[in-house]
């Protein structure tokens, strides 16, 4: 099983693009271990409807939920070969909205990844 919860702060404001027919949106996640003092960084991607959701209503240093899966992708460069992890979601659960209330979103039944 391939499952991931996390809650943290937005890093940056997100970035939403099209691919083919479908919209994603991507933003780095910052998660503080308050017991080792320490912040873990993560890159997040949303599609479709989630994509739009979380675009339309949260930003940078947004606190979020986030329920999804990790993706690993590897490419060679000149560099040699490279990694990086994403977390792809399916839930987003928004803990502090621009007017206050609070709102979960699921990704849609289209979803690309």
């Amino acid at each position: 099983m391939n499952l991931i919860i996390i809650s943290g702060n937005l890093t940056k404001d997100i970035e939403t693009r099209e691919v083919g027919e479908h919209t994603v949106s991507v933003f780095g996640l910052a998660e503080n271990e308050k017991r080792r003092d320490h912040t873990n960084f993560f890159n997040v991607e949303a599609w479709n409807r989630l994509a739009q959701n979380a675009a339309k209503y949260i930003g940078k240093g947004s606190k979020v939920l986030i329920r999804g899966r990790i993706k690993m992708d590897q490419w060679d460069n000149d560099e040699g070969r490279q990694f990086k992890t994403t977390i792809v979601a399916d839930e987003i659960e928004f803990l502090d909205l621009k007017n206050g209330k609070k709102k979960t979103t699921r990704r849609s039944s289209t979803k690309k990844s």
